[in-house]
C-alpha cells in the first residue's frame, strides 16, 4: 500500500469550504489517506484544541467517521499550521506537528488512534510560522520543514535522533 500526505491551509478566500465542513473547524488541517480510500484528517477546532476525524473508507460517508480530540485546548497555539505523517507507512502509527503557545514545535504520536506521547522537539522561535509540512520515507526517517519567525525556511530531520538545519 502507499500512503501520501497532504497539508491543507484553510484561507478566508474560500468560505464555502467552512460552511459545508460538519465540525467545528478554527484554523489548520492536516490529512492523510491510504490506498484504500481510509481518511484520518487533523484539524484545529475553533477553542484551539487539535482534533482528528477518522475511519475506514471515502470520507464522503461520514456517518463512518468519529471525531475525537487529540490535544486539548491551551496547549496548541491557536491559528498555526499542522502537518502529520502515516509513519513507516502504517496510518495506525500516526505523528502530528504542531506548534505549541511557548512557540515551539511539538511531535504527537498515536497508535491506533491512542496518543502515546507528546513532546518538544525542541526547535522553538517558529510564532509566525505560517507553514509546516512533514514526509517519511516509510523507513523510519522523517523531514519536518517550516518557516522560521525570521522569514527563513528549517527542517528539522529524524534518522534515531533530531538534527536541524535552516536554509
Amino acid at each position: 500500500m502507499r500512503f501520501s500526505t497532504v497539508v491543507l491551509a484553510l484561507a478566508a478566500a474560500v468560505p464555502s469550504v467552512l460552511a459545508a465542513a460538519p465540525f467545528p473547524i478554527g484554523g489548520e488541517i492536516a490529512q492523510i489517506t491510504n490506498s484504500n480510500g481510509d481518511v484520518i484528517m487533523y484539524y484545529q477546532g475553533r477553542d484551539g484544541d487539535i482534533r482528528q476525524r477518522a475511519g475506514n473508507g471515502p470520507i464522503m460517508a461520514k456517518d463512518q467517521y468519529k471525531n475525537t480530540q487529540v490535544i486539548p485546548k491551551g496547549k496548541a497555539r491557536a491559528n498555526t499550521p499542522i502537518a502529520a505523517i502515516a509513519y513507516q507507512g502504517d496510518i495506525t502509527n500516526t505523528r502530528i506537528y504542531f506548534i505549541d503557545n511557548n512557540n515551539f514545535l511539538n511531535e504527537i504520536v498515536q497508535q491506533n488512534g491512542k496518543v502515546t506521547n507528546t513532546w518538544s522537539l525542541g526547535y522553538g522561535n517558529v510564532q509566525n510560522s505560517k507553514a509546516l509540512a512533514a514526509t517519511t520515507d516509510g523507513k523510519g526517517r522523517i523531514m519536518v520543514t517550516f518557516v522560521r519567525t525570521e522569514n527563513e525556511l528549517s527542517m528539522a530531520h529524524y534518522e534515531g535522533s533530531w538534527s536541524w538545519n535552516d536554509y
